[in-house]
């Protein structure tokens, strides 16, 4: 046989071709699931399409705390399990304890992610499952870019792609964008409602927007949720909850009304008071993740954390802060 004209013939190439799943005429086949990468928001688009049966209440109850999932099990499996990624510092820390004690809770060295997965794949697996989406907490997304990141990035649009000393690939900056403004790079990507100022983030998608929103959501009523019983009802006559709910606000109000003795933290208050909720609340968020990223000079760090703390006695007590800030011992310090 000559190698250089070699062939096979139709029966061979029809054996061949069954070998690698090609389909007999007239037979269906299931394709669902058999993906090997798909963007979450297609897989949440249309669940049935790419997760098991199984495994989809863990997925949803995994999306309803912002967290991602990656990946999961088939149905040709003997056991069910779901990847994460993305998970908030808090939500490792979980799952790194919990996967100490329990072996459903677990890392996986390969993939450098965690999961939980169970024993069976059944209906009584899928609940197992499910339950274990509980030990977790919702978290803040981290699908955005700073507005310094995205400005970067945007300035890479149609740049010279080369190859590094380590055999990178990588893009340069495009001259024409050399002078881009933040307005100029939202408009041009279509980003401009996904840019929320007092964050200074720019968000990958209305999706992950929406999740963001849904943690801001979640904190607030967990706020209120624990002060309510301290705050939120001044006529009541319960001695016990009065006596707790007064030396709470005395110590609430010792404390600030120190803090106000500080230079510009009058001000300071009094342009809290004329803020919303929300708008308050994602300020007081900013300065945390200045704070954990390490963006905050030493030298600032005791006026930030002062700040920090008039913020969030607002968000729980608005009422106070105004009171506070009317309160005729306190001097007010020349500016």
């Amino acid at each position: 046989m000559n190698d250089n004209n070699w062939q096979l013939s139709d029966s061979e190439l029809s054996d061949f071709l069954s070998k690698f799943g090609s389909k007999k005429e007239g037979k269906s086949v299931d394709t669902r699931y058999q993906y090997p990468y798909v963007e979450l928001e297609d897989v949440m688009a249309n669940p049935n399409e790419y997760i098991i049966p199984q495994c989809l209440p863990a997925c949803r109850a995994l999306w309803d705390r912002n967290i991602e999932t990656f990946m999961v099990s088939n149905n040709d499996d003997n056991d069910i399990y779901v990847l994460m990624q993305n998970l908030s510092d808090e939500n490792k820390a979980l799952m790194e304890s919990l996967s100490q004690a329990d072996k459903r809770f677990f890392f996986d060295e390969y993939r450098g992610t965690y999961g939980i997965g169970v024993k069976g794949n059944d209906d009584r697996a899928m609940h197992e499952l499910t339950a274990l989406v509980d030990a977790l907490q919702i978290q803040d997304t981290l699908r955005f870019q700073t507005v310094e990141q995205f400005l970067e990035t945007y300035k890479l649009t149609g740049g010279k792609v080369e190859i590094d000393e380590f055999g990178h690939i990588v893009r340069l900056p495009n001259p024409e964008l050399a002078n881009a403004t933040l307005q100029e790079a939202l408009e041009k990507t279509g980003k401009s409602g996904l840019y929320v100022a007092g964050e200074g983030r720019v968000y990958e998608s209305e999706t992950y927007l929406e999740w963001h929103n849904r943690y801001q959501r979640a904190l607030q009523e967990q706020l209120r949720e624990e002060i309510s019983p301290l705050g939120s009802n001044r006529d009541n006559v319960n001695p016990d909850a009065s006596h707790l709910r007064d030396t709470y606000l005395q110590a609430e109000r010792e404390y600030i009304a120190e803090l106000l003795q500080h230079e510009g933290m009058r001000q300071l208050v009094e342009e809290i008071n004329q803020m919303p909720s929300e708008t308050l609340f994602a300020a007081a968020q900013k300065i945390v993740d200045d704070v954990e990223m390490g963006l905050v000079p030493e030298e600032q760090m005791e006026r930030t954390e002062q700040q920090l703390t008039i913020m969030l006695t607002a968000i729980k007590d608005k009422v106070l802060l105004k009171e506070l800030v009317k309160t005729p011992d306190t001097p007010s310090r020349s500016r």
